[in-house]
C-alpha cells in the first residue's frame, strides 16, 4: 500500500509550501459533505496540482452543492456513494471532514493504512503565515462572539478575516494571507477533536459551556469536554493568552490548565469587570487590561439583549483588544452590531405581537439563553429531533421562564413530559406535529406584548434539513401572517 511505505511526502512547512511540488502527492478527502467541510481542501490541493480524490457515503444527487462549487475544477476522481479502502490504500494524505464522528469504521481503517492523517483547520493553522490567529470555541455563543470580534477588528481599521465552523475555509486563499492580518476562527468541537496539539493559536477562548452537547457525536461528555478543553494548549507562537469566562463552573480548571501551558488568562463576564479582564462597571463596557484600561461605551448603547450576550460583547472585546482593537473601534463595532440569523434573531413584523429566530439553538442550553434574553412573556416554540441531551434540567429551569411552551416533532413527548414534570401547568405545554402547526396555535393563543419565540433545544433532522431552512421557514410564517393581518 503506498499509505503505509515510509517514504511519505513531509508535509511543507508555511515557509515551504509557496514552492512545494504537489504533484506526486496523492490526497483523500473523506467526506466532501453538504455543508462545505471538504471543499476547501478539495480546492486547494486540486488547484496545487495533487492528485485528489474524493469520496463520501453520500450520492451525486444529495451533493449537487457542494458538486457545483467545485465545477470549475479538473482531474479530481469522485467516488460517491461511498468509502472503500482501496482509496484509503492508495492515499498518501487522507483529509477528514469535520463531520465524520470518531467512532467510523471507517476512520478505524484509515488510521491502519499508515497515511497521514490531517483536517483542513489543522492544515490551515499549520501553514497560515500570520501569528495573529484567534480561536474561539464553547457550547454556545461563539458564533457571535466571532463575527463581533471580526466587526470590532475592522472597526478599529485592521485587515481581518473570520472563517472556521462560521464560514468559507480559508485554505484555498492561504498564500494571499498577509503576515499582518487578523484571523478569526470558529472552532466546533468536531474540529478540536481531531486539531493537532502543535498548531493552536495564539489567542483562544471558550464560551458559554454545556457539558451534555453533541454527546451522539462524541459518544460521551468527557470527550466532548476533552474537545473542548484541548484549545488551551500550548500556542505555536510566544506571547499567547485564554480568553476565559471568569464565572463559568468551569473557569478554574481551565485557567489552570491554560497557565500550565504558558498562556496568560484574560477573564471576561456580563458583570462586574474582572481583574486584568473585560467586564461591565459602572453602566459601562469597561477593560482592565494593561493596554487598554478604562471604559468603552455605555451599557445602554449595547445592541443585544440577555446576560450571555453581555458576556459574548465581553469576551469579543477582550479577543479585539489583544489583537490590536482600539477603543474607539470597540465603541463603533459593538454599537453597529447585530443579532446573526438564526441566533435570537428579532424578525420585523407589524402587529402587535413580536417574533425572534432562535433556530441555532439546538441544545437545551442555548434555549435558556433565550429564555433569559426574552422571557417571561414569551411564547417558546422548541422540538425537533432528540441530540442525546438531558431534558431534565432544562425543564426545570425553564418552566416560569416562558408564559406558554409549543412542542413539536420527535421530542414533543419528551419536552411535554419534562415540564410538566418540573411543575407546568398542563394546559401551558401544547403539543404539535410540526413547526407549522406549533406557531399556528401560538399564534391563536399569544396576547398582545408577547414575543414567539423559535428557540428549539433540538436538532432540526426530523423535518428539515439543518437549523437555517427551520429558521428560514419560521421567518416565512411570520411573513405569512403579517400578510393576513394587512
Amino acid at each position: 500500500m503506498i499509505g503505509r511505505s515510509s517514504d511519505l511526502p513531509k508535509l511543507p512547512t508555511a515557509a515551504t509550501l509557496p514552492s512545494f511540488d504537489f504533484s506526486q502527492v496523492r490526497v483523500l478527502i473523506l467526506g466532501l459533505g453538504q455543508f462545505g467541510g471538504g471543499l476547501g481542501a478539495t480546492r486547494f490541493f486540486a488547484h496545487h496540482g495533487a492528485q485528489v480524490t474524493v469520496t463520501d457515503l453520500q450520492p451525486a444527487a444529495s451533493l449537487q452543492g457542494s458538486l457545483e462549487q467545485l465545477g470549475d475544477l479538473e482531474g479530481i476522481d469522485y467516488r460517491l456513494g461511498e468509502h472503500t479502502h482501496e482509496d484509503l490504500d492508495r492515499a498518501h494524505w487522507i483529509v477528514i471532514n469535520p463531520a465524520i464522528p470518531p467512532h467510523a469504521p471507517i476512520l478505524d481503517y484509515a488510521r491502519t493504512t499508515g497515511a497521514r492523517l490531517l483536517t483542513e483547520i489543522g492544515l490551515f493553522l499549520r501553514w497560515c503565515p500570520s501569528p495573529w490567529i484567534a480561536g474561539v470555541s464553547g457550547s454556545n455563543g461563539k458564533s457571535t462572539t466571532v463575527e463581533l470580534a471580526t466587526k470590532l477588528l475592522r472597526s478599529s481599521n485592521r485587515r481581518v478575516r473570520l472563517a472556521g465552523n462560521i464560514g468559507a475555509s480559508l485554505l484555498p486563499d492561504v498564500l494571499n494571507i498577509d503576515p499582518d492580518d487578523r484571523i478569526v476562527l470558529e472552532l466546533s468541537s468536531f474540529q478540536l477533536e481531531r486539531l493537532s496539539p502543535d498548531a493552536l493559536p495564539r489567542v483562544v477562548a471558550l464560551t458559554q459551556f454545556a457539558p451534555d452537547n453533541h454527546l451522539d457525536w462524541h459518544g460521551s461528555a468527557e470527550r466532548y469536554q476533552n474537545a473542548k478543553e484541548s484549545l488551551l494548549g500550548k500556542a505555536n507562537v510566544g506571547s499567547s493568552l485564554a480568553v476565559l469566562p471568569v464565572k463559568s463552573p468551569y473557569y478554574d480548571r481551565w485557567r489552570r490548565r491554560a497557565e500550565a501551558e504558558g498562556r496568560r488568562v484574560v477573564p471576561f463576564t456580563a458583570d462586574d469587570c474582572p481583574d486584568g479582564g473585560v467586564g461591565y462597571r459602572r453602566g459601562q463596557l469597561h477593560s482592565d487590561l494593561e493596554n487598554n484600561n478604562g471604559p468603552l461605551l455605555p451599557t445602554d448603547e449595547l445592541t443585544l439583549s440577555g446576560p450571555e450576550n453581555r458576556g459574548n460583547i465581553a469576551c469579543a472585546t477582550a479577543i479585539a483588544l489583544s489583537m490590536g482593537g482600539t477603543p474607539e473601534g470597540i465603541a463603533t463595532g459593538v454599537c453597529g452590531f447585530r443579532p446573526l440569523e438564526h441566533r435570537q434573531e428579532i424578525i420585523p413584523a407589524r402587529g402587535a405581537l413580536n417574533f425572534v429566530n432562535d433556530s441555532k439553538a439546538t441544545t437545551p442550553a442555548a434555549t435558556l439563553c433565550a429564555l433569559r434574553a426574552f422571557g417571561p412573556q414569551a411564547i417558546l416554540l422548541a422540538g425537533g429531533r432528540f441530540k442525546g441531551d438531558s431534558f431534565e434540567e432544562f425543564a426545570t429551569a425553564a418552566h416560569g421562564a416562558a408564559r406558554l411552551f409549543f412542542v413539536y416533532g420527535e421530542c414533543a413527548g419528551a419536552l411535554r413530559q419534562a415540564l410538566i414534570d418540573a411543575g407546568a401547568d398542563d394546559d401551558a405545554v401544547v403539543t404539535a406535529d410540526t413547526l407549522e402547526q406549533a406557531f399556528s396555535g401560538a399564534i391563536h393563543q399569544a396576547d398582545d406584548g408577547d414575543t414567539i419565540l423559535l428557540s428549539p433545544a433540538c436538532a432540526s433532522f426530523d423535518q428539515f434539513r439543518d437549523y437555517r431552512e427551520r429558521g428560514d421557514r419560521f421567518r416565512s410564517l411570520v411573513m405569512e401572517w403579517c400578510q393576513l393581518i394587512r
